[in-house]
């Protein structure tokens, strides 16, 4: 039988693979695929076969995948800050990139406990969160934010709820997406809620 933890590794690794094949087929479309973007694509995917080859063929120690680089914070003021919360690291610095792309500011919050930090620092026009997470899971990211950030819009992504039951959830959640989900899942829900760079240029 498989170990709780090799499951959740693979599904990682799968996640951030389809993450990184979704992006270069949105970026083929939209005309964004630059050399360096198609580079950092293809290692990403193939660090994650390499790990996901190694997950399954028993080794002790599984090579450590390269993680992209943080994602750095946008000089455009205008821009909405997103801020991203989920221990799956390389999977939300795939969506941050995405979101980047598309003229988002975002931060990058690996636990609740991070994200809350972060909150008290800046202000967001969004947060998206994952839901099981160590030292802060989402459910308590969600209540303080709420006692912090109060109106901040909230889209839950996780692997743990069904996707559109955001009645299930405090007020404050206005979407609920299940895992695994598209880049452009993310992207159209903060379109639904009017979260959009340049709306308010």
């Amino acid at each position: 039988m498989l170990s709780r933890a090799f499951v959740h590794d693979a599904n990682q690794c799968l996640h951030v693979i389809r993450l990184a094949a979704e992006s270069l087929s949105l970026d083929d479309t939209d005309g964004r695929l630059t050399p360096e973007r198609l580079r950092k694509r293809i290692d990403t995917i193939l660090d994650q076969v390499d790990h996901l080859t190694a997950l399954i063929g028993g080794a002790a120690t599984p090579p450590s995948p390269v993680l992209p680089q943080q994602p750095e914070r946008l000089d455009n003021p205008s821009a909405p800050q997103i801020l991203l919360v989920d221990d799956e690291v390389l999977a939300a610095l795939m969506l941050a990139d995405h979101l980047q792309q598309r003229g988002y500011g975002v931060d990058v919050a690996h636990d609740g406990q991070e994200a809350f930090d972060l909150c008290h620092q800046h202000v967001y026009d969004a947060v998206v969160t994952d839901i099981r997470m160590p030292r802060m899971d989402g459910m308590d990211l969600i209540r303080h934010l709420h006692d912090l950030q109060p109106g901040t819009p909230v889209i839950v992504a996780s692997g743990h709820v069904r996707s559109g039951h955001a009645e299930d959830f405090p007020d404050s959640v206005a979407q609920v997406i299940g895992k695994p989900f598209s880049p452009t899942q993310i992207s159209e829900a903060l379109a639904k809620l009017a979260i959009l760079p340049g709306a308010g240029q």
